[in-house]
């Protein structure tokens, strides 16, 4: 008997180091050679600053963008890592591919997510949010984070001045350099050329179906009616109901039609739906939902069994339970 429970205490200790290293090898390069950051000419990173997820290199957002001169501060209770330089904003959402940049809404190609208690973020997008170009030196396994070239302000010059000089117009320069006015500082930096990101998913190109503008509108609108006091995942995951629906041939194929169709969800049949106001938790769930996130498995339905009358759930078993919401197939 003895025995036996060294054996099977054996097998869970060795259970534990595979899911363990398992897990670690995904997420650190196991290669004897660590991936070297320089910025501007100089090393950046020690090795543990570096962190390769499925093959892409993030670093630490903090160390980085206050080495630019960005100042950081970090929300708790949304779970948001917000970096400011000059007029140039970003916003970064943990556990989310989403990021605002200034006013508008981008999704790198890899999510942002905190690795020992410091949030990381893919390098690419972080250097090139800032101006900077990435390169990469094979024989060093080194990325080289470069700053585009622009040029600095004086005392005496004026964006007239400098639109005349280089060639380009007002409007673009303050368009690439977020002015508001044509009043500029001494010392600030005026690029000529926008920000160009080759780091960035386009949610419509991503998506996973067909949608406009005004339906991206109807689905972060019925995720806030269906979910709004869920946790984040029901949000997602009421989304991903309305998306899995579009996709199968029993129901309608657009996002309109599956939530206008009759009697299927309460707020649409009701009429509340038309007075709703969705928060920025919906609209961030409707996005990833059409970005094919799904927490539920391919469900089809949902009710919330304290409150639901419907006999339809009666004798169907959930795939899972999110929030106070059952979701089946």
């Amino acid at each position: 008997m003895k025995k036996l429970s060294r054996y099977f205490g054996l097998v869970m200790i060795l259970l534990v180091l595979a899911i363990y290293f398992g897990f670690n090898a995904q997420i650190i390069n196991a290669g004897s050679a660590p991936i070297k950051i320089k910025v501007n000419g100089k090393d950046f990173n020690q090795n543990e600053d570096t962190v390769i997820i499925d093959g892409r290199t993030f670093i630490p957002v903090r160390k980085f963008t206050e080495l630019l001169g960005s100042q950081v501060s970090w929300d708790s209770k949304t779970r948001e890592v917000m970096v400011i330089k000059g007029n140039t904003m970003i916003k970064f959402l943990i556990d989310s591919k989403m990021v605002y940049y200034n006013s508008e809404k981008l999704y790198m190609d890899a999510k942002a997510q905190i690795i020992d208690g410091r949030t990381y973020a893919p390098v690419r997008f972080v250097a090139e949010a800032f101006r900077h170009k990435v390169g990469w030196d094979k024989e060093t396994r080194t990325v080289l984070i470069d700053e585009v070239p622009g040029y600095v302000v004086k005392e005496g010059d004026t964006l007239q001045l400098i639109s005349e000089t280089f060639g380009v117009s007002i409007d673009d320069l303050k368009k690439w350099n977020q002015l508001s006015s044509d009043v500029i500082s001494v010392d600030t930096k005026i690029f000529f050329e926008p920000i160009s990101f080759n780091s960035v998913d386009k949610l419509r190109t991503k998506a996973v179906v067909e949608y406009s503008d005004d339906e991206l509108e109807w689905l972060a609108k019925i995720i806030y009616a269906e979910a709004r006091d869920e946790p984040y995942e029901g949000l997602v995951a009421v989304g991903a109901v309305v998306i899995n629906r579009v996709k199968n041939p029993w129901f309608p194929n657009t996002i309109y039609d599956v939530i206008f169709q009759q009697s299927q969800f309460t707020p649409a049949k009701t009429g509340l739906i038309y007075n709703i106001k969705p928060d920025e938790a919906s609209y961030r769930a409707a996005e990833e939902a059409l970005l094919g996130v799904d927490p539920v498995d391919g469900a089809l339905f949902f009710n919330n069994p304290k409150i639901s009358t419907s006999s339809f759930f009666k004798n169907k078993k959930p795939l899972i339970k999110i929030g106070n919401h059952n979701f089946y197939r």
